[in-house]
């Protein structure tokens, strides 16, 4: 059996996706910046050195990361299952 071709639409529509989850993180980290504001300020002023809060700051994006990837595999295998029919 062969494959259906892929319709007009399929590569904006998967613009579209991409671009919403990319904007997903970027809101997502937005809001986590702005919400450690002030413990990030509190830090500063009890004099932590600036490599803990970047160490700090590269644990959260792996956080994040692990949190999002895995949920972006599993929206594009049930994408692709339509795909298969």
């Amino acid at each position: 059996m062969t494959p259906a071709p892929l319709g007009p639409l399929t590569g904006p529509a998967a613009a579209l996706v991409a671009l919403c989850a990319a904007a997903s993180l970027l809101t997502a980290a937005v809001e986590s910046r702005q919400a450690r504001g002030p413990a990030r300020a509190a830090l500063a002023e009890l004099g932590t050195p600036g490599a803990v809060l970047r160490t700090a700051a590269g644990l959260r994006a792996g956080a994040l990361l692990a949190g999002c990837v895995p949920l972006v595999w599993g929206v594009a295998q049930l994408t692709s299952l339509a795909l298969r029919r």
